[in-house]
């Protein structure tokens, strides 16, 4: 009698359990269609996320300390950027699903102010803009570059001539705080 209830039960169910058989055979694909959190658009720039001393790439002097976290979720990233000599700066960046961009706002306390846009180039987070300057323009490219070694490069260049020839604003190595 037991066997007969079972069998009935599982006849009965029986298109449900196909269906849910069915889900879980296609939810790898389902998920590689959506990208699991790991390779969200919102992830590409989170080789950036930690607290750092930031050197001088050149001379590998200590300029500054930045801690660099996520907020809002995951959906942002927030840096406090700070010198010895009591230069301070933050940066707010986030991808934007609509213009398939990542865009940072960055101020700091000598009155600089920054909006950039750009997006994941061969591995480097690569943003700028083109601002007035004078009775022209000047363009901003600024480029972030995962090492190996789990240090972080950013070059900031600036360009006078459309892009012709560029001239280092900062060059700066991020390690690991300790």
């Amino acid at each position: 009698f037991l066997m007969l209830h079972i069998k009935t039960h599982i006849m009965k169910k029986f298109p449900q359990y196909l269906l849910f058989v069915i889900f879980l055979g296609q939810l790898p694909a389902l998920l590689a269609q959506t990208g699991g959190a790991e390779e969200s658009p919102y992830r590409q720039f989170d080789f950036g996320i930690g607290e750092w001393n930031v050197y001088h790439t050149t001379a590998d002097t200590l300029v500054g300390v930045s801690k660099i976290e996520r907020i809002i979720d995951g959906k942002g990233i927030l840096e406090n950027y700070h010198t010895a000599g009591g230069f301070k700066g933050k940066s707010l960046n986030t991808y934007n699903a609509t213009s398939h961009e990542w865009e940072q706002y960055w101020i700091d306390n000598a009155g600089t102010v920054l909006s950039l846009k750009g997006g994941l180039e061969d591995g480097k987070m690569v943003m700028g803009n083109r601002t007035a300057a004078g009775k022209g323009f000047s363009l901003n490219r600024i480029t972030w570059t995962p090492l190996a070694n789990g240090h972080v490069t950013q070059v900031w260049e600036v360009s006078q001539d459309e892009g012709e020839n560029w001239q280092k604003v900062f060059d700066g190595t991020y390690k690991p705080k300790s």
